[in-house]
């Protein structure tokens, strides 16, 4: 096979790699393995604190509350997932004092939440998928309770037709499939890409196959340079010159050519 064949080859098994890894294999593995999941990526040893790790803030900058508050993290780890959720608490206390001040910072894909409830929701779990390196992204936001009805119906005038003024949404899902229900909850399987790691991983793909290919071409070519066939066809050369012209397809062994 020709180089450029081989590279396009392997550019197109990467491509189809990279879409069962990260669409197919993670609703198999779970569904087989029971979500075994690792609790991390906090900068705390999670066998020696609880699972419960914590970043906090006292404020936004345009306003300073009275009592500190702070948003929990959890981070669930899969091979093929990983998970933070993100949602608000209140603590007593002074901040500085908490023994999770400053420290656990989320990774730079994972959705944030505001502590002044600006986006009207309460929690927020960001999903990441792919490997080697983590590939799409999606969100599931979450309205603890729901909202409570004005006292007075509120219409929008649209144009000459009155409507129901919009309701704030419980929950909203951004480029999430759900997949699977387990006792950590709803795993879903995450589809915005990011590019970064979506390059990384087509690129360790495709150079994966194309050493594959390569590797397979020369173990053909000796196989049948052993039983004395063409390297090319597999044509049979007994009763031939050495180094002559392959009869059925044309191929000069290498050695013959550059003779």
């Amino acid at each position: 096979m020709s180089l450029p064949r081989r590279l396009m080859l392997s550019l197109a098994l990467g491509a189809l790699t990279l879409a069962v890894v990260s669409f197919a294999l993670p609703p198999a593995a779970i569904r087989a393995t029971g979500t075994p999941f690792n609790i991390g990526g906090w900068g705390i040893d999670p066998r020696a604190a609880p699972v419960d790790l914590w970043w906090a803030a006292r404020g936004d900058g345009r306003v300073q509350w009275d009592v500190p508050r702070g948003g929990r993290y959890l981070r669930r780890e899969h091979a093929l997932l990983d998970r933070v959720d993100m949602r608000r608490i209140l603590f007593a206390g002074v901040l500085e004092q908490q023994e999770f001040y400053d420290r656990n910072t989320p990774p730079a894909w994972a959705a944030t939440i505001s502590l002044d409830m600006r986006e009207g929701f309460d929690q927020v779990i960001t999903t990441a998928g792919g490997w080697p390196f983590r590939a799409f992204r999606g969100e599931h936001w979450i309205s603890w309770r729901e909202p409570a009805p004005p006292a007075t119906p509120l219409i929008v005038l649209d144009g000459f037709k009155a409507v129901p003024a919009p309701v704030p949404p419980t929950e909203r899902v951004v480029s999430l499939w759900h997949m699977h229900q387990t006792p950590a909850g709803v795993w879903s399987l995450p589809y915005e890409p990011m590019w970064a790691g979506l390059t990384g991983n087509l690129v360790v793909y495709a150079a994966t196959w194309c050493v594959l290919l390569a590797g397979i071409g020369a173990a053909r070519r000796a196989i049948r340079r052993r039983r004395g066939q063409c390297t090319r066809c597999a044509y049979d050369l007994g009763g031939l010159a050495p180094g002559a012209a392959c009869p059925e397809c044309g191929h000069t062994p290498v050695a013959a050519a550059t003779s």
